[in-house]
């Protein structure tokens, strides 16, 4: 095999690595948000694998669609913490979104890809969410252990950051009101609605992406490797 073969070898080894990591972390944070109750048990592995599954995909996304433009994957420079994105999951999302909306052109169906741009744009709850996840990867994975060494962090935490996101969602509801403070099963009605909800962002977040990818809009290479990134069926 020659050089270049070698090279084109490990190539796809890394992308599909990289690729099966994403997936992996998406789909058990999926179901640990499907299953969610209190944040006390199911907080931290959600925030543990949707911060690592969302950076994972981004990164691929970013650096897929930057090797489509230039004819060259970014350095490393581009992505790590040291003047890259690091763990800035909302920065970079938002840098993602322009790339693949830039890159619509060149998308089978054009209007397809920057429709579900747009419906991803009007979600009220994507941008939070990922705002959370950003807070946690970036410097909150040991806010408490922090404050308990008498080194504050002055930013809320990503648990309090969570809970207005949920608090949110709940009662923008059209039946909080009937459904909460009655009985245990109508409180498991609410939390089920509201983990729902945002479970809509998550999936019409992960779903542009991949069909980004299936289109075209991310290049010629993020196109052969769309198939194992669908997101779970609705």
């Amino acid at each position: 095999m020659t050089a270049a073969g070698a090279d084109r070898r490990n190539e796809w080894v890394w992308l599909s690595y990289e690729q099966d990591a994403a997936v992996s972390c998406l789909r058990r944070g999926w179901d640990v948000l499907a299953d969610y109750r209190f944040a006390a048990t199911e907080a931290e592995p959600l925030f543990v694998l949707l911060a690592t599954g969302t950076e994972k995909l981004l990164k691929l996304t970013y650096g897929l669609t930057v090797q489509a433009n230039t004819d060259a994957w970014p350095p490393q420079d581009a992505m790590g913490a040291r003047g890259g994105w690091g763990h800035r999951v909302a920065d970079l999302d938002a840098e993602c979104r322009s790339l693949v909306r830039a890159g619509a052109d060149r998308a089978t169906y054009p209007h397809y890809v920057t429709g579900l741009l747009d419906a991803l744009d009007a979600d009220p709850y994507v941008v939070p969410w990922l705002a959370a996840l950003q807070r946690y990867a970036t410097n909150g994975r040991f806010y408490n252990l922090d404050h308990l060494a008498d080194a504050a962090q002055r930013q809320p935490s990503p648990r309090v950051l969570w809970d207005e996101l949920d608090s949110s969602v709940a009662l923008a509801d059209p039946q909080h009101s009937q459904l909460i403070g009655r009985s245990q099963a109508d409180w498991d009605a609410l939390v089920q609605r509201t983990t729902g909800r945002l479970a809509d962002s998550l999936w019409l977040w992960w779903e542009t992406y991949y069909r980004a990818w299936v289109q075209g809009a991310c290049g010629p290479e993020a196109r052969r490797y769309s198939g194992a990134l669908a997101p779970p069926k609705r």
